[in-house]
């Protein structure tokens, strides 16, 4: 998507990708799957951020962390 910093979420299973902006509030985040969800039966739902360790659920809302409340854009021009 040239220069559009993006996290892709893709579940293989569901044939779903959902895109994120990783700027949040003007920081570029990097963003890893959250351990204990990693090998769990359900699909990827949670995941964390390097920088402020916020998590984030699939909806792009961080809810826990210094960044709580703060979304996470989906990019919806894909």
């Amino acid at each position: 998507m040239g220069a559009l910093p993006l996290l892709v979420l893709f579940d293989a299973e569901a044939r779903l990708a959902l895109p994120y902006d990783r700027r949040v509030n003007g920081q570029l985040l990097e963003f890893y799957a959250v351990d204990e969800l990693a090998n769990a039966d359900l699909p990827f739902v949670e995941f964390a951020d390097v920088e402020t360790g916020s998590r984030w659920n699939i909806l792009g809302r961080a809810v826990d962390g210094s960044l709580a409340r703060h979304p996470v854009a989906v990019n919806t021009r894909l």
